[in-house]
């Protein structure tokens, strides 16, 4: 009998920050901050928006997975066509959400994760991904397997908590915690 004893490198994980405007500090986010914790991926959507740890190289540019998503298909935003399917993923209107900063509504539509609640519970945040800053604030090559930075942009919208959906399959397991 042969047993095969190669370590296989760990799960490629990332860590949800949030900016206040483009290009500002970044600030870390907790299950806390999101209305119905951490959004959850199947082990499928997990597959499909990381890096595979198994095979080589050992190492993958950020570029290639965390792109910003656009309608044309791109190839380079694994994560977000991944990430927007989340559980509890919602998509907002164009001009549903507000730039905290500026108070200007955006004019498209955005997918990301209501947070919570603000101004007595007139207001909530809600978080969307930021290719572009993730990429920012990260090295363009990471070791598979490393924690990658994961950029959102921080609106606040008046929109109705929707009900909390539930997937017996997803997890948040490939957040580093």
């Amino acid at each position: 009998m042969t047993v095969d004893v190669t370590p296989t490198a760990a799960q490629t994980k990332v860590a949800l920050y949030y900016e206040t405007t483009s290009g500002s500090a970044i600030s870390p986010l907790t299950a806390n901050d999101f209305a119905y914790g951490y959004p959850a991926m199947t082990a499928d959507q997990q597959a499909k928006a990381l890096p595979d740890t198994k095979t080589n190289p050992a190492t993958f540019n950020v570029s290639n997975y965390f792109d910003d998503y656009d309608l044309g298909g791109n190839n380079n935003a694994q994560f977000i066509n991944q990430f927007r399917s989340a559980t509890n993923a919602y998509t907002a209107a164009p001009g549903q959400l507000t730039d905290p900063t500026t108070g200007r509504t955006t004019g498209l539509s955005k997918t990301g994760f209501f947070g919570q609640p603000l101004n007595n519970g007139t207001q909530r945040y809600f978080y969307v991904f930021d290719g572009a800053a993730t990429k920012a604030n990260n090295a363009d090559q990471q070791t598979k397997g490393a924690t990658v930075k994961v950029v959102m942009q921080r609106f606040v919208t008046t929109l109705q908590l929707p009900a909390q959906q539930s997937n017996a399959n997803a997890n948040t397991d490939y957040i580093a915690k």
